[in-house]
């Protein structure tokens, strides 16, 4: 049974909550708790949002809590992600606030690579790469890197922080939230977090396996264009001439986004 940890060696607090919004996730769930399980630096705690799912999915977290003791769970009435996510991030008694949804992994260095970042005093969020995967688990041959280091004008032109890989420090931004717009929410608490000069640090290595399914809402990619504009100009409130050269840099910096291994 993987234990919490409260503190690292200089006596600092370096507990770690994960947030993992799931409906309809029993097929998959159970190897991202295990993944979660397997850092090298344990998590105080992983919350499972159960965004009502009427499947299995409540009985998968039961039969693990026994083996897991960090695992919390709460079911939530649909509710879509962005809010489950929330409602996990108002819970979390953790310092740090890591994401990872219920059909993706984290590799077991995850925690333990990201955490030192946070020595850097404009650092407001940490995130790193990761490989794809196909809905049966296996490797794509395509992985991402972000940038070793962006501000807000950069995040602006390209969204380089992967959910699956973002981590922020609630004593350093105090516990933020993710916006209610209709998609790119996350996207939307990354630029909040660093919009008033803090940056954005990307560990340079693989530390998370992202689950690609057909058909997904992230997949669908003349929709997420207009999610995109709606972030830019609804939420960002940016002018209309700004708002299309982020655009345009997004859909640029997207078709080069993933490397073949």
């Amino acid at each position: 049974m993987q234990e919490s940890s409260g503190t690292n060696g200089n006596g600092g607090d370096q507990s770690v909550s994960v947030i993992t919004p799931a409906r309809d996730a029993a097929v998959t769930l159970e190897a991202t708790i295990r993944s979660v399980a397997a850092q090298t630096h344990p998590v105080r705690e992983q919350i499972i949002i159960d965004d009502g799912s009427v499947d299995g999915t409540r009985d998968v977290v039961q039969a693990l809590q026994d083996e897991f003791s960090f695992l919390r769970y709460v079911k939530q009435a649909k509710r879509g992600a962005a809010r489950a996510r929330n409602l996990g991030i108002e819970m979390a008694q953790g310092r740090f606030i890591a994401f990872v949804d219920s059909d993706d992994l984290w590799l077991p260095h995850r925690v333990a690579c990201q955490l030192p970042a946070f020595a850097h005093p404009s650092v407001r969020l940490v995130c790193g790469g990761y490989r794809v995967i196909d809905e049966q688990g296996g490797d794509t041959g395509r992985s991402t890197l972000p940038p070793a280091i962006s501000n807000y004008q950069q995040l602006l032109r390209v969204n380089s922080v992967g959910c699956l890989t973002a981590m922020y420090d609630t004593w350093r931004s105090g516990k933020c939230y993710m916006p209610h717009i209709p998609r790119r929410q996350d996207y939307g608490l990354w630029l909040q977090l660093v919009r008033d000069g803090g940056v954005v640090m990307g560990c340079q290595a693989i530390v998370a396996a992202y689950r690609c399914r057909a058909g997904s809402l992230s997949s669908n990619k003349l929709a997420a264009l207009s999610w995109q504009w709606h972030l830019y100009r609804r939420y960002e409130r940016l002018p209309l001439l700004r708002a299309v050269q982020c655009l345009a840099s997004h859909c640029c910096a997207y078709r080069r986004k993933y490397r073949v291994m």
